[in-house]
């Protein structure tokens, strides 16, 4: 057996939009060691139907990840010979079907044996990435497919190249029929739809629910919390090559920094703990403070006050962090019929220079509580229709004078720019969509900056931390040499 990648993409997930069969016509057998397959020329006469102005490039790009997908198993299994061919003779055919007409399956002569058809909905990608213009879907969907054409079936473990919803054997019966399964995921697949975002940087190896930057003496360190796992503190000067100075194996969940101090605050299941990083390489526990049952929580700025709002069943209360050693509460709001059903903090508002926490409380809808420093946080009605939402996964960047926003929503990243007021009574800036990247669950945003380059860091959980590269400083300057 071969390994297989520990995250690829299930086959039934890609499929969605990207439709791939393969039929026998006779036995398939894993004795079938010599393929001759052809890639049919009724794709490229249904790309110039469908996408005219694009055909060309379509047609290239299905070609060549067609054969990709084929070349992963020759890769891995040397005795096997797939070659194509360019008449009819040939065991293999991949056709284009329509999906629409009940897979549009027509049975050609017994003597070709196998084909795989092909069916693009739509070049715009669905919710999951697949698209016509996502050669790496294409590989993914056609190797598992010759997975069907040498023999095998659908295996139950989602984490399998040949994982399928139609009757998926166990783990321990799935047969691979002597061969070595390709080791392959899905590595493009966010990265269509639209300008992508250059990722410059990309983390790996821990389950990364949220980031911290913190700024030391103008060297700035990378704080990970990886659940489990605990703190990671990574001196990323050279963000290809991240430095581990220092780890507390703690079980942590959402991280921020404390703004102007060499400080971080670190939540976990039973209340939240504040760290001092003034030597990276041997962090300081500060203060502990514990609370049963927290479900969410955000750290907050009210007149230059740091706040730690946090919600429970019934609860909501805030402590003012202005000294890390010594974590004070200074607001709580009881309320065991509105506040019974409470999820999370849903955002913050920010409106007529007064703060208010959004929070999801499922029976009664999202509510608004007022929050201000060594009063406890009020509940209020009112109406927030005009202003913007800030989610807390998101963060403004200036550059030169230009400012950025990336955000998140559902499963993609989006960068912005935000064009700047005219008049103090405008209204909200306006923002232009730059780019954007599919398919992460963003659990937490920071901002980095090495040397001159301004990088957006995510914690995606399990795919680890991506570094966007939002721009460099002073590129629009004269300089002189």
């Amino acid at each position: 057996m071969g390994s297989v990648d520990k995250n690829p993409v299930p086959y039934c997930i890609v499929a969605l939009m990207v439709v791939m069969m393969a039929l026998s016509y006779g036995i398939q057998s894993a004795d079938a060691q010599v393929i001759t397959y052809r890639i049919h020329s009724d794709i490229f006469t249904e790309l110039q139907d469908r996408y005219p102005e694009h055909a060309e490039d379509y047609w290239s790009s299905v070609k060549k990840a067609i054969r990709d997908g084929i070349n992963a198993w020759i890769e891995v299994n040397p005795d096997l010979v797939v070659t194509p061919s360019h008449d009819e003779r040939h065991n293999l055919l991949i056709e284009w079907i329509d999906s629409e007409r009940v897979w549009g399956v027509e049975y050609h002569d017994r003597s070709l044996g196998y084909r795989i058809g092909i069916d693009f909905d739509s070049p715009e990608p669905d919710e999951y990435g697949a698209s016509l213009l996502n050669p790496d879907i294409i590989k993914y969907v056609v190797a598992h497919e010759m997975g069907h054409v040498l023999g095998m079936g659908h295996s139950s473990d989602e984490n399998h190249l040949m994982h399928g919803v139609e009757n998926p054997k166990p783990k321990n019966i799935f047969d691979s029929k002597g061969y070595v399964v390709p080791h392959l995921s899905i590595t493009d697949y966010r990265n269509i739809g639209g300008t992508q975002l250059d990722v410059s940087f990309h983390l790996q190896g821990y389950n990364v629910h949220d980031v911290a930057v913190v700024d030391i003496n103008g060297t700035q360190y990378l704080v990970a919390s990886t659940g489990n796992e605990g703190l990671h503190v990574l001196d990323m000067s050279n963000p290809d090559q991240p430095g581990l100075m220092d780890m507390d194996d703690s079980p942590s969940t959402d991280v921020w920094p404390l703004e102007g101090q060499p400080h971080i605050v670190q939540m976990y299941s039973d209340g939240f703990r504040v760290w001092s990083l003034s030597d990276p390489a041997n962090i300081i526990l500060l203060e502990t403070v514990s609370h049963n049952s927290i479900l969410d929580a955000t750290l907050i700025y009210v007149d230059d006050t740091p706040l730690l709002v946090m919600v429970s069943k019934g609860l909501i209360q805030q402590y003012d962090l202005s000294d890390p050693h010594d974590a004070r509460k200074s607001g709580a709001h009881h309320d065991n019929f509105n506040l019974l059903g409470v999820e999370d903090i849903h955002g913050v508002v920010r409106d007529s220079g007064s703060t208010y926490v959004l929070v999801d409380a499922t029976f009664d809808g999202i509510q608004p509580y007022l929050i201000q420093p060594d009063k406890n946080p009020a509940r209020v009605w009112h109406s927030f229709d005009q202003v913007e939402y800030y989610d807390h996964i998101q963060r403004i960047i200036e550059i030169d004078g230009s400012t950025y926003r990336i955000t998140s929503t559902h499963d993609q990243i989006e960068l912005y720019s935000v064009k700047p007021k005219i008049e103090p009574s405008d209204e909200d800036p306006e923002t232009e969509l730059i780019g954007h990247l599919l398919g992460y669950t963003v659990l937490g945003v920071d901002i980095l900056e090495v040397g001159d380059s301004v990088y957006a860091v995510v914690a995606t959980g399990p795919d680890g931390i991506l570094g966007i590269h939002v721009g460099d400083k002073g590129a629009g300057k004269w300089t002189v040499g």
